[in-house]
């Protein structure tokens, strides 16, 4: 288990390092989804969807006031606030009781 969180962590700061993004980010790849960028009075939305299923609509964060947005080749990472469910692995060793 540590090997495969730790290959997880490189992997992800990989990505972040080739994107050129200077904070951690949570990254959710989204291959299987068709997607879009919608602006609707100078916000941007990414949209994102599997076939004719729901469509998930996300708030693209700005920096110096344009979208979050950078083309990488055969990708594109968009930093968008989503909600989302946050799974947090911890190590046991520092786990702290308090009374």
């Amino acid at each position: 288990m540590k090997k495969v969180i730790s290959n997880y962590i490189n992997c992800r700061n990989a990505i972040l390092r080739r994107f050129e993004c200077d904070q951690d980010y949570y990254v959710k790849p989204i291959e299987e989804y068709n997607w879009k960028i919608r602006e609707n009075q100078g916000i941007y939305f990414l949209l994102y969807w599997k076939g004719n299923g729901k469509v998930n609509q996300c708030v693209i964060v700005k920096k110096d006031n344009i979208p979050y947005v950078m083309k990488e080749r055969d990708y594109t990472m968009i930093v968008c606030i989503e909600c989302v469910k946050v799974a947090i692995i911890a190590l046991n060793d520092k786990e702290v009781f308090y009374d």
